[in-house]
């Protein structure tokens, strides 16, 4: 598994966070600023990763700490000491497992 460096750029942040939920059996979409931010070449800047998913969030934090994210006070947002400036954060949405997605589970 690629560590996650000062270097490591948005893009191959939001490949490594994805792939280890993937490994991990949990679904997750990356949208928000990060997803224009990564269609865009970044012509529009995003510092942070904002995923969609269903999963539970006591079967999420465990995932995520095995990179080095660590839950904040908000029990939606982690975040990653290995950025240049601040921290590398990522927020997460989540939605009950067969509702729409336009029906926020809180």
């Amino acid at each position: 598994m690629p560590e996650i460096t000062r270097s490591t750029s948005l893009q191959e942040l939001a490949a490594i966070v994805s792939q280890t939920l993937e490994r991990a059996g949990i679904i997750a979409t990356l949208s928000g600023g990060s997803a224009v931010s990564i269609y865009s070449d970044n012509r529009y800047q995003s510092h942070d990763l904002d995923v969609v998913t269903s999963a539970d969030p006591g079967r999420l934090g465990p995932v995520v700490a095995t990179l080095g994210f660590v839950q904040t006070t908000s029990l939606r947002l982690y975040a990653h000491p290995q950025r240049r400036t601040g921290c590398w954060t990522f927020s997460v949405v989540r939605w009950a497992s067969g509702t729409s997605p336009w029906m926020p589970v809180s």
